[in-house]
C-alpha cells in the first residue's frame, strides 16, 4: 500500500487509496480527491474538514443512474461528469450538482432509446433484404420448381415487407421502444413489425383477388397493380383494419 500522503492532490496514477491503485483522477485538491480505483468505472473520493452527509442530496441521483448503468464498462463513460457532480456538492453547490446528475440520467436514457430504434430499424432492415434474396432465388433461380402462385404471393409479401421498411424509416424519430439493457426485444419488435406487413399484403391479395374490394385490379391482372396494393398494405398500418371494417359495414347492411 503506498505510504499516506499529506495532501490529496500529491497522489498519482497508481498509487493506493485503500479501496484500490487509482486509475484516473477526475479531481483533487489539498483536502479531498475524486478518483477511480482498479478501473471499476465508480468514483470514489476521499475528503477532509467537510461535513460527514456532504453527498446525502446526491445519493437518490447515484442510485438511479447506478440502477440503468448495470455495467461498469458503461458507468466510466459518465464517471467524469459524475465526479463534477459530487465536487460541485462538496463546495455547496447542490443545485448544479443535481441538475448534472438529471443531464446525465437523461443522456444515458436517451441513448438507450436511441439505440433501441436502431436494432429496431436494423433488424427489419436485414429481414427485409432476406426476403428479397428469397424472392430473387424463387424468380430466377428455382422457378421451375416451385408453383407460380407460391412465387406470386411471395413477392407481394415481399413489397409488403418494403412497404413496412418505409413507414418505420419515415417514422424513425417517432418510434417509441422502451429503453433496454439488452438488444433482444428491439429486434424482435423490428423482425415482428415486417412480419405483420407481410401478412397484411397477402390479406389484401386475397381481398382483391375474392373481389370484396378493387375489383378493377382484379381484372387487370396487373402483377405490377398487385405489388403496389402489397406495398400500400405494409405501409400504413391502419389500412388493412379500414378494409376489414369496411367489408364489415357491408355486410351488415
Amino acid at each position: 500500500m503506498t505510504e499516506r500522503k499529506e495532501n490529496y492532490i500529491d497522489y498519482e496514477v497508481g498509487d493506493d487509496l485503500g479501496i484500490g491503485r487509482i486509475t484516473n483522477i477526475f479531481s483533487a485538491g489539498n483536502n479531498f480527491i475524486f478518483y477511480e480505483a482498479d478501473n471499476s468505472g465508480d468514483v470514489s473520493y476521499e475528503v477532509r474538514g467537510f461535513p460527514e452527509n456532504w453527498k446525502a442530496p446526491l445519493n437518490p441521483k447515484i442510485v438511479e443512474i447506478h440502477a440503468l448503468l448495470p455495467n461498469y464498462k458503461y458507468r466510466k463513460r459518465y464517471a467524469n461528469r459524475i465526479a463534477s457532480a459530487f465536487q460541485d456538492c462538496l463546495f455547496n453547490n447542490e443545485a448544479a450538482a443535481i441538475q448534472l446528475l438529471d443531464k446525465i440520467k437523461e443522456t444515458i436514457i436517451y441513448s438507450f432509446k436511441l439505440r433501441a430504434r436502431l436494432c429496431y430499424l436494423i433488424s427489419s432492415l436485414v429481414f427485409v433484404v432476406i426476403n428479397l434474396i428469397i424472392a430473387i432465388l424463387l424468380n430466377f433461380v428455382f422457378k421451375s420448381y416451385v408453383p407460380n402462385p407460391i412465387i406470386l404471393l411471395f413477392n407481394i409479401a415481399t413489397f409488403g415487407s418494403f412497404g413496412g421498411f418505409l413507414s418505420i424509416s419515415f417514422n424513425f424519430r417517432k418510434i417509441v421502444i422502451d429503453y433496454e439493457e439488452n438488444f433482444y426485444i428491439p429486434i424482435l419488435t423490428g423482425i415482428s413489425r415486417i412480419f405483420i406487413s407481410m401478412i397484411s399484403s397477402i390479406i389484401i391479395f386475397s381481398i382483391i383477388r375474392s373481389e370484396l374490394i378493387l375489383a378493377l385490379i382484379n381484372k387487370t391482372n396487373s402483377y405490377y397493380l398487385f405489388y403496389a396494393v402489397g406495398a400500400l398494405s405494409g405501409f400504413s398500418e391502419s389500412f388493412v383494419p379500414n378494409v376489414l371494417k369496411s367489408i364489415d359495414k357491408e355486410d351488415s347492411k
